[in-house]
């Protein structure tokens, strides 16, 4: 979730009145004046406009503020950055045509319940999920037609995201690390694989999961 803190510093830094926030988002002007002085709580919708329109005049948010790009590799570390990456995978479909959200190896079992609720949010706003997982497991938390099984032969404790023009790789050690990629090519062969693997293995015919998303 992005802050009033946040707006105004993207703003310093690229010189723009609120007026041309205004025009940039297809928000009002008195509207961002209210999400500034923190009198109104904008909306995951509204939150993706500003994000958007920040980010396509080449300045991204951190957890520290805000940033001009420059960096194809991203670190995120912590407890919450599974968290981090839902919402950087939110925001980022927001801002791409490419709504596919490929999930290699994960487990869902160990799926913490603050990260299902932005898994919702994720799919409401029009993210399309797939996920590869272990042969034989049937704990699962979506649609049985967006998972296919990967024989245990060749299934890696190396979970990967693609989403947008972004891969990002989950390591679990002592402190949770996610590496985060932004490269086109690397992207696109990734899709290519995934689609590969998507179309030759077997789906899952039931589930044990109570919970939903």
């Amino acid at each position: 979730m992005i802050i009033a803190d946040q707006i105004r510093a993207a703003r310093a830094l690229l010189g723009w009145s609120q007026s041309e926030l205004s025009k940039k988002t297809g928000l009002s002007t008195p509207a961002i004046g209210n999400i500034e002085i923190e009198k109104h709580k904008p909306t995951l919708d509204t939150q993706a406009k500003i994000v958007r329109a920040f980010e396509e005049a080449g300045v991204e948010f951190i957890d520290e503020g805000v940033r001009r790009k420059r960096d194809k590799i991203r670190i995120i570390e912590g407890d919450d950055a599974f968290l981090k990456l839902l919402d950087d995978i939110y925001y980022k479909i927001q801002n791409s045509q490419n709504k596919n959200v490929l999930v290699m190896c994960a487990d869902e079992k160990v799926t913490p319940e603050p990260a299902i609720e932005k898994l919702r949010s994720i799919r409401k706003s029009g993210g399309v999920f797939r996920h590869i997982i272990e042969e034989g497991d049937n704990y699962i938390m979506g649609p049985l037609n967006e998972y296919r099984w990967l024989p245990t032969r060749y299934f890696i404790n190396q979970v990967s995201i693609t989403y947008a023009n972004y891969i990002a790789f989950i390591t679990r050690g002592e402190t949770l690390q996610i590496t985060i990629i932004n490269d086109e090519k690397l992207r696109k062969a990734q899709f290519s694989f995934f689609e590969f693997l998507w179309n030759t293995l077997k789906k899952p015919t039931w589930s044990s999961s109570e919970v939903r998303y």
